[in-house]
């Protein structure tokens, strides 16, 4: 009898163990459901915005009307025009990520990219303050991420610079690979900075971050590959600026410091929802679809919080680091065009203060948003910090949505225009030479008008036969 219990506690006992990894596998893969239908619903009002700009329908008309290498020469071009390398490269991605935009496939892709961004940016601040800190970005970024018309991925300028950062990103985590993947990292990293100046930018600040924390001493301060990468780049960067025939980039006015703080703060603020340009929206343009979303969006961010509690909770790095980080990321994305004039002044108000930097310089205020959701987590129940995240997320899918229906607005032009060129001849130039047809904004020059736009749009559209 003794070892018929024995046997049965043991067995008992076994199985008790054997139920800890599947619950702890059960609870991974509900979490990524949930971070999954979050991501869905998030981010789905981006596949609404796409040529928003005089710069967006040029790149259209450049990729529906020259061959893939003239794209390398018009980025050549502009770059010597403007004394910045980055051109080069950045032309051509802004070119093909506008081709083919109106494609619902193609804008899925832009997305994707955007989301890689996401992704591999929450794998590097694992890799320097543990799982835990990752996971809460990851989920504060899906809280806050905002739509808007900006001049951002995935709905402006759509490849670019998500498709370099995610270069940067994947290249520089695996810079410390021995042999040809360490080789092909140390060419995709100076790729990638020499790209853009953004990228530049940032890379420049992850890489002094991670070289601050890990060098010890001067001889392997001088053999780090990540201090060449920084050092060559920066310098073919400042090279280059002597080839260039224009001041685009030239600094004004350095010492006005009050304006200049105004755009960093404004600039970070407005990568989030939480920013001054977020609120208000018009609730009144939002359907039940709408409603649903938000509340589909709440759940299940609410939802990642509860699972992900076990992980979030456990303790990382000291915030200080953290937060020297933050400072990094803010000045690299920010500082350069805090320093323009024109850019200062573009920025009269907090609504107009969103350019080409704010969504990513965001990242820094999501990391902020990050540490007090960890801090809540190992103090508290679970309940409440989800409850606020998924109130968040919410409010972020419904000013989200807002902006979808604007964008969509936005777009008319392009529906009038698909209704009047399989109407003859005379419908589709009374198109072009309307009100409607002159209200998209276009790059003219003395060589190419709006209504050159319009005939190379025409010329890609087929017309079903009566």
């Amino acid at each position: 009898m003794k070892q018929a219990d024995g046997t049965v506690r043991i067995v008992a006992q076994n199985d008790e163990l054997a139920t800890g990894p599947e619950r702890s596998h059960w609870r991974t893969t509900v979490l990524c459901l949930m971070i999954g239908c979050a991501t869905a619903v998030q981010l789905s009002p981006f596949l609404d915005g796409w040529i928003l700009t005089a710069d967006d329908a040029l790149f259209h008309y450049w990729a529906m009307t020259r061959p893939p290498e003239d794209w390398l020469a018009i980025g050549w071009s502009t770059a010597l025009w403007k004394a910045k390398l980055g051109e080069f490269l950045s032309i051509p991605v802004m070119v093909a990520g506008n081709a083919a935009i109106e494609s619902v496939t193609i804008r899925a892709a832009n997305l994707a990219v955007f989301a890689m961004s996401l992704g591999v940016f929450a794998l590097w601040l694992g890799r320097q303050f543990g799982g835990g800190l990752a996971l809460a970005f990851a989920i504060v970024a899906l809280t806050v991420t905002p739509l808007r018309f900006f001049h951002m991925p995935p709905t402006s300028y759509p490849f670019f610079p998500s498709l370099q950062v995610v270069l940067l990103m994947v290249c520089l985590l695996g810079l410390r690979a021995r042999g040809l993947l360490g080789a092909v990292a140390f060419g995709g990293i100076v790729l990638a900075m020499l790209s853009s100046e953004y990228t530049l930018l940032l890379g420049s600040a992850l890489i002094l971050f991670e070289a601050s924390r890990e060098v010890r001493s001067l001889q392997v301060l001088v053999v780090d590959k990540r201090l060449w990468v920084l050092g060559l780049t920066g310098l073919v960067h400042i090279a280059f600026r002597e080839f260039g025939a224009g001041n685009y980039t030239e600094m004004s006015g350095t010492l006005e410091t009050g304006r200049i703080i105004q755009v960093v703060v404004y600039h970070t603020l407005n990568g989030t929802a939480l920013g001054p340009a977020g609120f208000p929206f018009d609730l009144g343009t939002l359907s039940a679809a709408d409603f649903t979303s938000a509340a589909l969006a709440a759940g299940a961010t609410g939802g990642s919080v509860l699972l992900a509690a076990p992980y979030l909770g456990k303790p990382n790095a000291r915030t200080a680091p953290v937060l020297a980080l933050v400072v990094l990321v803010v000045i690299a994305m920010t500082g350069p065009i805090a320093l323009l004039e024109k850019y200062r002044d573009w920025c009269d108000s907090p609504s107009h203060c969103a350019y080409i930097d704010s969504r990513y310089a965001g990242w820094a205020a999501m990391i902020v948003l990050a540490l007090p959701l960890q801090a809540a987590l190992r103090r508290i129940s679970a309940i409440g910090p989800a409850m606020t995240i998924g109130l968040l997320a919410g409010l972020t899918a419904l000013q989200n949505a807002s902006v979808a229906h604007e964008m969509r607005i936005h777009l008319e032009p392009w529906r009038v225009a698909e209704r009047s060129v399989c109407g003859g001849e005379g419908v589709w130039a009374a198109f072009v030479e309307s009100e409607v047809g002159r209200s998209v904004s276009f790059h003219e020059t003395d060589g190419r008008t709006r209504a050159d736009y319009w005939q190379a749009w025409a010329d890609g559209t087929y017309c079903p036969q009566e």
